[in-house]
């Protein structure tokens, strides 16, 4: 009885390790199809450029924006001086 009890219960391991197999393959596969789909696929690709020129810009404007920001608080130094000069 303990022997069948063994038998029966590593029969179930396996079976249920070699199912757990092939789902994983098949995950695998499945997931593997959708990256290829997605290399070759260039419909998007208008968009992804898009979206690089649209960071592109955003760091540029952020750069400059210190240099913006340094002229206009030299230009309200100065209205201040020469306010509190008259």
């Amino acid at each position: 009885d303990w022997l069948h009890r063994c038998i029966s219960t590593t029969r179930i391991v396996w079976v249920n390790l070699e199912v757990s197999t092939q789902k994983i393959g098949k995950e695998r596969l499945n997931m593997k199809n959708l990256l290829l789909r997605l290399w070759k696929n260039e419909e998007g690709q208008d968009l992804t450029e898009y979206a690089l020129l649209l960071v592109l810009l955003t760091l540029a404007a952020i750069g400059s924006l210190s240099t913006l920001a340094t002229a206009i608080n030299g230009v309200f130094s100065k209205a201040v001086t020469n306010l509190n000069a008259t």
